[in-house]
């Protein structure tokens, strides 16, 4: 059922009693939904990025995606986190001490611990 069919009543005075508004069926061609998730979430471990379907898998090296998290100041090469100091990198799970601006990889997902 989508709504209820249109009528119309003469309200005389305040007595009217119970007003009930019959049913209208009606089929619909299609129905589109649309949403809009979080680029940042908070999760457990602290805060992750799911960049695939936004403009920071276009930028070219971790560096630069690195510089746009929330809580991470840049300064030339070195990178702080508020409140933890020197983050550690990992790339499929294994930590990696490598230089992040020849770093060229396509990012799907950046995790802040």
């Amino acid at each position: 059922m989508l709504g209820y069919k249109p009528d119309s009543l003469k309200i005389v005075d305040e007595h009217t009693g119970t007003i009930t508004l019959l049913p209208q069926k009606e089929m619909l061609k299609e129905v589109v939904v649309t949403g809009a998730a979080d680029l940042f979430k908070m999760e457990n471990n602290g805060i992750s990025a799911d960049i695939q379907n936004t403009p920071l898998k276009n930028m070219g090296n971790l560096s630069e995606v690195l510089g746009q998290m929330p809580f991470v100041v840049k300064d030339d090469d070195a990178y702080t986190v508020l409140g933890k100091g020197t983050p550690i990198s990992y790339i499929n799970n294994r930590e990696e001490m490598i230089f992040l601006k020849r770093l060229k990889i396509k990012i799907s997902l950046v995790t802040m611990v």
